[in-house]
């Protein structure tokens, strides 16, 4: 697992090799796809595609691999697992969506690329806050400004 979230590709590649089990989890539940997700090796997470990963595996508080991603801030992670088909309209355990976690990470780019692909910015989480509420208390007004421009 750390290899996958710390970018060493030869030794995932050694580790699938002799067999290791891809779909490992920690106490948390994340598996190695999901921390390649976070640590956001493009390199690693097309690999781990290609072995027949789950690319929409929930962690144990709900949180897909999408989510890591955005969260993490690795635009060409949330691209190709878009183009695979991951939904980003689903929720976490505590209601937060993959744009709520955009927010929460501060990427812009990806933060207006899900805005561009039609997501919903405004649900809240089971607390009621909305991703918008998210971004300002971590302070990233460039989100905040897209966001009110888009559709506030």
């Amino acid at each position: 697992m750390n290899a996958c979230g710390e970018g060493h590709l030869a030794t995932v590649y050694y580790l699938i090799e002799k067999g290791v089990d891809k779909n490992i989890a920690d106490k948390d539940g994340n598996r190695p796809f999901n921390w390649s997700c976070i640590g956001g090796d493009i390199r690693i997470v097309n690999f781990l595609i290609g072995t027949g990963c789950d690319t929409n595996q929930c962690n144990n508080i709900g949180k897909t691999p999408l989510m890591e991603a955005c969260g993490s801030g690795h635009l060409s992670v949330v691209n190709r697992l878009i183009e695979r088909g991951a939904d980003y309209n689903v929720v976490d355990n505590e209601g937060n969506t993959t744009f709520a976690w955009s927010c929460l990470g501060g990427n812009i780019d990806i933060v207006t690329f899900l805005i561009e692909n039609n997501c919903d910015i405004h649900k809240p989480n089971n607390n009621g806050k909305t991703p918008l509420m998210e971004a300002c208390g971590k302070g990233h007004l460039s989100i905040v400004k897209k966001a009110c421009r888009e559709r506030c």
